[in-house]
C-alpha cells in the first residue's frame, strides 16, 4: 500500500495531517491506523496468519510514530506473506493505493490499483475505480453493524475474529522490537 499523505511539505503539514492532525503524536501510527485493516484482509483471504518478522521506518521526522512497515507472515502449508506499507512516498496520492499479488500453485492473481486479472491470462481484467467506491465500504459497514444492532443478527465478523487481528498488530510491533526514535 502506498500513500504520499504523511510525506513531507513545504509550507504547511502533510495532506492526512490538516484532516487528522492528532495522527501526528500517534507513536504506534502506520500499521495500528491502516495496516490493521490489510492484516483483516489478508487473514480472511489466506487464513490464520503468524508474524515472524517486521521492520518500522519513520521518514517524516515530525511523526511520532512509523510511516514506513514491512511485515513478514507465515500461515498454513509454508504460506508466507509479505505486507508492505508506505504513507511517505512521493508521488502517490493521498488515498492510499493498494496493490495485491497473490501467487499460487497453478496462477497468479494480481490487483494493481484500478484492476483484477490472473498474470498472463488472455481474460480481460476487471477494472475499478477506487475514488468513485472508497467511501461505499464505510457506509456498508456501519450500515451492516447499525442492521445486526436493530435486529439482533449475527454480524459479518465476530469480536474474536478481530482480537486476532489486534494480536497481530501486536506482534508486528514485537517483531520490530522498539524503534530508535521511541
Amino acid at each position: 500500500v502506498r500513500s504520499s499523505g504523511f510525506a513531507p511539505t513545504e509550507g504547511g503539514p502533510p495532506p492526512i495531517l490538516v484532516r487528522q492532525p492528532y495522527l501526528k503524536t500517534f507513536r504506534r501510527l502506520l500499521i495500528f491506523e491502516a495496516l490493521i485493516h490489510h492484516l483483516d484482509v489478508l487473514q480472511f483471504l489466506l487464513g490464520p496468519l503468524t508474524v515472524t518478522g517486521a521492520a518500522l521506518c519513520r521518514i517524516n521526522p515530525t511523526l511520532a510514530g512509523e510511516d514506513v512497515a514491512t511485515i513478514v507472515l507465515s500461515g498454513r502449508g509454508g504460506l508466507g506473506a509479505v505486507l508492505d506499507g508506505n504513507f511517505s512516498a512521493p508521488g502517490y496520492p493521498v488515498v492510499p493505493v493498494d496493490r495485491l499479488e497473490i501467487v499460487g500453485s497453478r496462477a497468479t492473481l494480481l490487483y494493481d490499483v484500478t484492476r483484477l486479472h490472473i498474470v498472463g491470462a488472455s481474460d480481460a481484467p476487471l477494472g475499478f475505480d477506487p475514488q468513485a467506491t472508497y467511501q461505499v465500504c464505510f457506509t456498508e459497514a456501519i450500515r451492516h453493524f447499525v442492521h445486526g444492532l436493530r435486529t439482533g443478527e449475527s454480524f459479518a465478523t465476530e469480536a474474536t475474529g478481530n482480537l486476532g487481528v489486534l494480536r497481530l498488530v501486536e506482534a508486528c510491533y514485537a517483531a520490530a522490537g522498539a524503534p530508535a526514535w521511541a
